[in-house]
């Protein structure tokens, strides 16, 4: 297939500034398709609980033992919505970044 046949995928379109993501609240200008940037105080809309980071591509789910240290970028619906926007589980990143290295899948 060429590149000119390709599928467009939707994928996560962050602002272009880090002001601009400050500044967005969560609200129906800042929702996408399973996804919403944060308020201003940090937090997704109410049941939310994947967070998203954009220079990464990684998303965090409550499992995730960097959870609770992550600073959501962007907050998704649940992980299946993350996955559709291009980002990746931090758990299989990780666990891959780890197989390459040692082939155990350990650090």
């Amino acid at each position: 297939m060429s590149a000119a046949e390709e599928p467009v995928l939707p994928v996560f379109q962050a602002p272009a500034n880090e002001a601009a993501q400050r500044d967005l609240a969560v609200s129906d200008e800042a929702t996408g398709d399973g996804w919403a940037a944060p308020g201003p105080d940090g937090k997704g809309p109410e049941g939310w609980e994947v967070k998203g980071n954009t220079a990464s591509r990684t998303f965090h789910t409550p499992e995730s033992p960097w959870y609770r240290r992550t600073k959501a970028e962007v907050w998704f619906r649940d992980a299946e919505a993350a996955v559709a926007a291009g980002f990746t589980d931090a758990l299989e990143r990780t666990k891959t970044d780890f197989d390459e290295k040692d082939g155990k899948g350990e650090p």
